[in-house]
């Protein structure tokens, strides 16, 4: 295949280079993301719907789970637990660019099935055991990944959960406090 070369932002030509691939050349693409889903029982509630709370004066409240509720719909029992997947992917490469779209100067290889891949992250192979390989690396990072936003989905349902006692305990306060002086307005003209 003959050297592409490239323009330099001053007008003069860089000397050439090759790329890394050609075209109809058999690649491997190892990819991994933390989006696989699957539906396990809420952590939190087991299942139940609800949670009891228990507040720092020993009462109790039983509140709808937070963490398996979904917006407006109340508690499923249920949550969608995002982990890890990982392929490799074999295809055909189809097109080159060289870094007019990138900030790293580098080569874009596009392929059959959908592949877009920048080659300087470390993802495109011309052989299955290197990209086998990076595979099982990036499947590692997407673990941790998914493993930390659930943890962190966790945390801040809980951190909700007392949020919302809070709350609505304020507000009935509130309330009474109001329903009690409107009371008091009500009997205050009443002669005993």
């Amino acid at each position: 295949m003959a050297a592409i070369s490239t323009a330099h932002a001053k007008g003069r030509v860089m000397a050439s280079e090759r790329p890394p691939f050609e075209f109809g050349q058999t690649i491997y693409v190892a990819t991994a993301q933390a989006f696989s889903e699957d539906c396990v029982p809420c952590p939190i509630c087991a299942g139940k719907l609800h949670v009891t709370l228990t507040l720092g004066d020993g009462t109790t409240t039983p509140v709808g789970c937070e963490f398996c509720a979904g917006g407006y719909s109340g508690p499923k029992g249920y949550v969608t637990k995002h982990g890890p997947s990982s392929s490799v992917v074999v295809s055909t490469v189809t097109g080159l660019t060289r870094g007019k779209f990138f900030d790293d100067n580098g080569w874009h290889v596009e392929g059959t099935g959908h592949v877009s891949e920048r080659v300087s992250a470390g993802n495109v192979f011309d052989n299955e055991a290197d990209a086998e390989a990076r595979r099982g690396v990036l499947h590692a990072a997407a673990a941790e990944q998914s493993r930390d936003n659930f943890e962190s989905q966790f945390k801040r349902a809980k951190g909700k959960t007392t949020w919302t006692v809070g709350y609505h305990r304020s507000c009935i306060k509130d309330l009474e406090r109001k329903l009690e002086w409107h009371r008091g307005k009500l009997s205050a003209g009443r002669v005993a």
